[in-house]
């Protein structure tokens, strides 16, 4: 894929060159650089989220191996203090309080580090 975007890059230079010194129609000029535009942008965008999508599980699995070792030196404990919590839990999302049927609801996420 790289090395089609290079291609691109060195096609659509070759076309500019060829505009300036009058050697294609102005007509075909714009036509062929939408269309070859239009291709390396196609790509580029397909590259980089290919690229994204394999940075996202290692550094899930890095976040996970961290979250693993961090709570590994809670296993025995009796009392959870307040360090505890700040060492553990980023942050703590409270929902908007709803009744239901006569029943108070609120929905409560907690978010780890």
């Amino acid at each position: 894929m790289s090395s089609r975007i290079n291609e691109m890059e060195i096609i659509i230079g070759k076309l500019y060159e060829d505009n300036a010194l009058e050697r294609i129609l102005p007509d075909h000029f714009q036509r062929l650089l939408g269309n070859y535009g239009s291709e390396q942008k196609e790509l580029q965008n397909k590259r980089d989220s290919l690229q994204k999508e394999l940075s996202e599980p290692k550094t899930k699995a890095d976040e996970t191996e961290r979250f693993l070792q961090l709570i590994a030196g809670y296993m025995d404990i009796q009392e959870l203090t307040a360090p505890m919590l700040n060492e553990l839990i980023d942050r703590i999302e409270v929902g908007k309080k709803e009744t239901v049927d006569g029943v108070k609801r609120q929905e409560i996420r907690i978010v780890y580090k």
